[in-house]
């Protein structure tokens, strides 16, 4: 994973520094790059490295320097709840409770099993990143947007749950667990 993202911030580099070049050869106005870098590589260490920021935190100073959601991505690789797209408690919770299960970030459901977890000890999973993008992926392939859909599919013995989603995870947190008990950890 550390060479593709040495790849990925290489190519960002190489695009930055040659697409004025590129455009003021071919006589073409200089205006905007968007691929081009935005911020400088010691702003964006300074951000990563920031032990005081939550993910969340990161993200949103990452998106103020310009800096896109893959390359955010990419320079959050090592950070389990902030490398797919992010999201916070709040966004993850108005998502569940909202009917919008299909809309969920694999970050979102990875901080969610997390809290449902903190709350209720009957659930005990630590979701990885691929668990997290599955259980998206089956939401969004299946259109799956709230409890009552997800009940209706998991239900349904033609329904086909891949293997990168542990066993009773989508029913023990996002059909089980009380999302209410998560209230008072809301800002």
């Amino acid at each position: 994973m550390d060479g593709t993202i040495r790849m990925i911030k290489n190519h960002r580099i190489k695009t930055a520094l040659l697409s004025p070049l590129l455009t003021l050869a071919w006589g073409c106005e200089v205006s905007s790059f968007p691929n081009s870098i935005p911020a400088s590589l010691g702003d964006v260490n300074t951000i990563r490295d920031d032990t005081d920021l939550s993910s969340a935190e990161k993200r949103a100073e990452l998106v103020r320097l310009g800096v896109d959601a893959l390359t955010i991505n990419a320079i959050l690789a090592t950070d389990r709840t902030g490398n797919q797209f992010g999201g916070d408690l709040e966004s993850a919770f108005e998502k569940v409770t909202g009917g919008r299960l299909n809309a969920l970030t694999p970050d979102e459901v990875q901080i969610y099993a997390d809290a449902a977890a903190e709350e209720d000890t009957n659930i005990s999973f630590d979701i990885t990143d691929e668990e997290a993008a599955a259980t998206v992926n089956l939401l969004v392939e299946n259109a799956i947007d709230s409890s009552d859909a997800l009940s209706t599919f998991l239900n349904d013995s033609s329904s086909e749950i891949s293997p990168d989603i542990p066993e009773d995870f989508l029913e023990n947190v996002f059909l089980d667990f009380d999302a209410n008990l998560l209230i008072p950890k809301l800002p």
